[in-house]
């Protein structure tokens, strides 16, 4: 999945009704969880890697964006 891509269903979200807006919204991110599915093992890996170097005084740093 392309995060940085003009998505073509919301291109006109200026002319649409809120609920329209909002249903636009719901209907795109229930897609995020079949999406990550398949990289779950990698998540964890990496959730893994972060405790082990967080007990052994590791730090974290954090940055979001959007």
């Amino acid at each position: 999945m392309l995060t940085e891509t003009q998505n073509e269903k919301t291109l006109n979200l200026h002319l649409m009704s809120s609920i329209d807006i909002v249903t636009i919204m719901n209907e795109q991110d229930s897609q995020i969880t079949e999406i990550i599915q398949h990289v779950l093992p990698k998540i964890a890996q990496a959730v893994d890697l972060i405790a082990q170097n967080l007990k052994h005084g590791g730090r974290i740093f954090y940055v979001g964006a959007g």
